[in-house]
């Protein structure tokens, strides 16, 4: 009855310890795959990348711009003016295929993460709303070679100037780490950011 009572009791210690070890344990781990849990970061920076709408123009013409009557003349019969206008749709966001990130943890409440910077990611030039305004004088008309050659130039200018937008590139940033703070602020981590 004595090593009864003894054995009870002992296995009753064993199973209040383990509950209590296993309780501690349990709630720090989850904070900590939490914060360091880089694949759902990865997913979140993807996922929260900025998208802007707008218009490029362009005007290709030969035309002088003297106010001359010999220039007038010559426009009359030879200027060949093209303008097109076009939408576009730019994304802006991170590339997560980049090895450049890490997730540091600096105290029990807070964390470092290093990511890469904002890039253009993809410009899509909506084609199918295409507008053109064609002056041409008596002897020349605009020809489909001339539009395909707008429409170059038009995509290198629209890739050149929203690539290295800052703005653009700011809002794109301040918008990953908002939703990425709002993310660690639910289990109670200060998330700070440096983008390289």
């Amino acid at each position: 009855m004595k090593y009864t009572f003894l054995t009870v009791l002992l296995a009753a210690i064993l199973i209040t310890a383990a509950y209590f070890i296993g309780k501690h344990n349990g709630s720090s781990s989850t904070v900590t795959t939490l914060i360091q849990n880089v694949e759902m970061v990865k997913e979140i920076a993807e996922m929260s990348s900025l998208e802007v709408t707008g218009t490029q123009k362009i005007i290709l013409s030969n035309a002088d711009q003297e106010n001359s009557y010999f220039s007038k003349v010559k426009n009359y019969f030879f200027e060949n003016t093209l303008q097109v206008s076009v939408p576009y749709r730019a994304k802006y966001g991170i590339n997560m295929n980049d090895t450049v990130y890490r997730i540091k943890k600096i105290s029990r409440d807070s964390v470092l993460i290093q990511l890469p910077g904002c890039k253009l990611q993809s410009l899509q030039l909506e084609l199918d709303q295409l507008t053109t305004m064609n002056q041409a004088g008596l002897f020349m008309s605009a020809s489909l070679q001339d539009l395909k050659s707008a429409q170059s130039i038009l995509y290198k200018k629209s890739m050149g100037s929203l690539a290295n937008d800052k703005t653009l590139l700011q809002r794109a940033q301040s918008n990953i780490k908002n939703i990425l703070q709002k993310y660690y602020a639910q289990v109670g981590v200060k998330a700070d950011f440096r983008f390289r």
